[in-house]
């Protein structure tokens, strides 16, 4: 099954209707971080990916706390930095 994928603008519409109940932050396979936002409204986590699709990928976290802070979000970040997920 192919994930589910939402770009920065999404989840900042999202955020502005409070549909998202938790940002997960996993490790990348190659390493970096990705960010997955658990949707209230439909149970589901998508990744958070670019314009065109690709699976998002930060270098650093605060680069990417800082990326999703900018959408608005004020709830918990969790990083499970022992497990990647692709």
């Amino acid at each position: 099954m192919e994930q589910r994928k939402l770009t920065i603008e999404a989840l900042g519409a999202l955020v502005r209707t409070n549909s998202v109940s938790r940002i997960q932050i996993y490790r990348a396979p190659g390493g970096g971080w990705r960010v997955y936002a658990a949707h209230a409204d439909r149970g589901t986590e998508p990744v958070l990916s670019t314009r065109r699709g690709e699976v998002r990928t930060f270098k650093t976290l605060d680069a990417l706390i800082s990326e999703v802070q900018e959408t608005g979000y004020e709830g918990a970040i969790s990083v499970d930095p022992a497990h990647t997920k692709s």
